[in-house]
């Protein structure tokens, strides 16, 4: 095949997870975890297409040719459902802080004395509330 050393030891890992795959040999510690994860995976991508009406590999690529793909309509994933509770979170917090700002504000504003004239108040006139 004209393979060097790391396409060897690809192909070695290939034909060894095909083995596991087959119930030709038995593994445990890691590399039994690791080709349950990699088979796991393929299971749930194949069960998702299945799923999703699609019989063989020909039916995803010609609705893709097709555009039936594009113009499905889209599930919301967990992330846009998040976010909006988010937004709905926010939007909540922020009508209870204004109704409370305007419940409980009430600005007591100082007056000056009887006949003090606006020039004569001091520079730091401040509210009280």
């Amino acid at each position: 095949m004209g393979l060097n050393n790391i396409g060897i030891e690809e192909e070695a890992v290939a034909e060894l997870f095909r083995d596991y795959a087959d119930g030709k040999i038995k593994l445990s510690g890691r590399p039994k975890t690791l080709f349950e994860r990699i088979k796991n995976f393929f299971t749930s991508v194949f069960k998702a297409t299945k799923d999703a009406g699609f019989n063989d590999v020909e039916d995803i690529f010609e609705n893709v040719r097709s555009g039936e793909i594009g113009r499905r309509e889209r599930a919301k994933t967990p992330l846009d459902n998040l976010k909006d509770l988010q937004a709905q979170a926010r939007s909540d917090v922020d009508q209870q802080a204004q109704a409370f700002s305007l419940k409980t504000f009430y600005p007591k504003l100082p007056f000056a004395p009887e006949g003090v004239r606006a020039h004569n108040l001091p520079h730091q006139l401040l509210v009280e509330g």
